[in-house]
């Protein structure tokens, strides 16, 4: 079983991932901030990140560079899930080593395509 770690500040964006994700038989695991989903990323090593951009303690920016940094976390793939649609911002979080940026609202039909991208078996 695939596990995915979904990092988000809203608590509706999380229970939403971790519905979505429990129905389709991956393992969830949800961080309310960007240092706890740090943590548990370098605990867990899960095999895929959802994470916020706009988060308090850690930005998303953060969690990402501290992901990439460490060897045992840094080939994990990466998607970032923001309100922003501003493609400068996007294009920012691709060049930082994101492997994606998906836009909110979140469509569960979007974010399985992804998975299925990066989770291939």
């Amino acid at each position: 079983m695939k596990t995915i770690l979904a990092i988000d500040d809203e608590v509706s964006i999380r229970q939403l991932m971790q519905t979505i994700l429990d129905f389709y038989g991956f393992k969830s695991i949800t961080a309310e901030n960007g240092a706890i989903g740090l943590q548990l990323a370098k605990e867990r090593i899960p095999d895929l990140i959802i994470c916020d951009l706009v988060m308090p303690e850690l930005d998303g920016y953060g969690v990402l560079a501290a992901v990439r940094e460490d060897p045992k976390t840094s080939n994990i793939p990466f998607i970032f899930l923001s309100a922003s649609t501003d493609l400068e911002i996007q294009d920012l979080a691709i060049a930082l080593g994101a492997n994606h940026y998906l836009s909110k609202p979140l469509l569960p039909n979007d974010l399985l395509n992804l998975i299925s991208i990066y989770l291939k078996d």
